[in-house]
């Protein structure tokens, strides 16, 4: 019985490994998202600042500043996209998740590209000076965060039943619902910050959590870290050592 039960908890947590699969790009904590598979542009313009931040409120993030540059210019971290990762997306759903703090923004973005529709959250501040509380627009809806400044916020975009329109969710609460996208010609991509294009920019954010979930209803967001394969083996040697009292060994 003590076997079985062992067994039982192996194949649990390999059920965890193989949910947690589902994360296509993540950036975590103060990690350059360069290191973490994400491209980019305009992290060698002179005057940004990228930087790791270590207990912010608690969190690791990584700053993305351009506020003392403020020339223009996109800088931003890009993670392209397969056409059968977004097919894949489109058929079993997905989400679009971040932690991020704003202290001032004038064109930052956490986007997903399809290819020929656009879910982005823009993120600017309701006032010029530094801690102003976020605005967030995201279908036509904008929100502004009242005394939300020089916090971290979680924003969630996710279509979990693949029916082709997103809710949007602030720090939990249902904020949007049923967006079904924007025309775009940008190309299928997962990105995130400044996308100021060729006009003047300021710019100043942290960011702790931005993730991309292909089918979200079998990956928890807050999924129990992934056991080593060092402990699935420790686990398996003491399955096949137990056994009654009364014996000293193995079989």
């Amino acid at each position: 019985m003590k076997t079985n039960h062992c067994l039982l908890l192996i194949f649990t947590l390999m059920f965890v490994v193989s949910a947690n699969a589902a994360v296509l790009v993540e950036h975590v904590g103060a990690n350059d998202p360069f290191t973490e598979g994400w491209g980019g542009v305009g992290q060698g313009i002179s005057g940004n600042i990228l930087e790791p931040v270590f207990n912010d409120q608690g969190r690791d993030s990584w700053r993305v500043d351009n506020f003392t540059n403020a020339t223009g210019g996109d800088l931003l971290y890009i993670r392209s996209m397969q056409s059968s990762e977004v097919n894949d997306a489109l058929t079993n759903g997905w989400s679009l998740r971040a932690i991020v703090k704003t202290t001032q923004a004038s064109h930052s973005i956490i986007r997903f590209s399809t290819g020929t529709k656009l879910f982005d959250i823009n993120l600017t501040t309701s006032g010029a000076g530094l801690n102003a509380d976020p605005v967030v627009a995201f279908g036509g809806v904008s929100t502004t965060l009242s005394g939300g400044a020089g916090l971290y916020h979680e924003y969630l975009i996710q279509d979990e039943d693949a029916n082709g329109q997103a809710d949007l969710f602030i720090d939990g609460v249902l904020t949007v619902s049923g967006f079904s996208g924007s025309g775009t010609s940008f190309d299928r991509r997962v990105s995130f910050g400044d996308n100021a294009g060729s006009s003047s920019s300021n710019f100043n954010n942290n960011y702790s959590l931005v993730n991309f979930t292909i089918d979200p209803l079998n990956t928890p967001l807050n999924a129990v870290p992934e056991p080593t394969t060092t402990t699935l083996a420790i686990l398996a040697l003491v399955c096949l050592c137990a056994s009654p009292k009364k014996r000293n060994t193995c079989k």
